[in-house]
């Protein structure tokens, strides 16, 4: 009876596995797509201690960003100005340097404006492949151009100041595919264990 008990119990976690190894490959089976688009989380402190966050969707494979929800000081900024890669200043005749990823992000107007320079993949001024990294700020600024200046992201207001950027960083977000997958790989963990564990008491019957 009790063998018999313990049979029924390992079908259960048996039927369970195959359920939760379906549903995995059923998420992981996906329709391809040329394009790689990522949500990154962007966190930040300016020098006056206020602080931005919120969300950009860049495609990896075009290199470009293609949405922006960061709210800043009650305010949400979604309309993206400008983008593109950064070379600060060069001299006449000079050959430019690249100095990082440029993205500017206002609410409806070229100010206020939100404006974040990173380093990027490649020669630092691309998106494509990017996987996340800090923005230029006061504590890691990013250069120098060719005529030796460094830079950090900042807050330009309407009336021409702005507040430069003391520290932040931009964080990819897990794929939901990641996720189920770690949830699937846990399962299967405590399956294993709750099938050693009815093993354990039948043979001690």
């Amino acid at each position: 009876m009790h063998t018999l008990s313990g049979k029924q119990t390992s079908s259960k976690l048996v039927l369970m596995l195959l359920l939760c190894l379906v549903v995995a490959l059923l998420v992981g089976v996906q329709p391809a797509r040329a394009d790689n688009v990522t949500v990154f989380q962007m966190s930040g402190t300016f020098s006056d201690n206020s602080t931005v966050s919120g969300t950009l969707t860049i495609d990896l494979t075009d290199g470009m960003i293609t949405a922006s929800n960061l709210s800043y000081l009650g305010q949400t900024y979604t309309d993206i100005l400008t983008q593109g890669a950064f070379f600060g200043e060069t001299d006449p005749g000079q050959t430019p340097i690249p100095v990082g990823y440029d993205f500017a992000v206002g609410i409806f107007s070229f100010a206020p404006q939100l404006f974040f320079i990173w380093p990027g993949t490649s020669t630092v001024d691309s998106l494509v492949g990017y996987g996340g990294g800090s923005l230029c700020s006061f504590n890691a600024s990013c250069g120098p151009d060719q005529e030796g200046d460094f830079f950090v992201s900042s807050f330009d207001a309407v009336d021409g100041s702005f507040t430069g950027l003391q520290s932040g960083q931009l964080v990819a977000t897990p794929e939901p595919t990641t996720v189920i997958l770690l949830f699937f790989g846990l399962g299967l963990l405590l399956l294993t264990r709750s099938w050693r564990a009815n093993a354990s008491d039948d043979f001690s019957r």
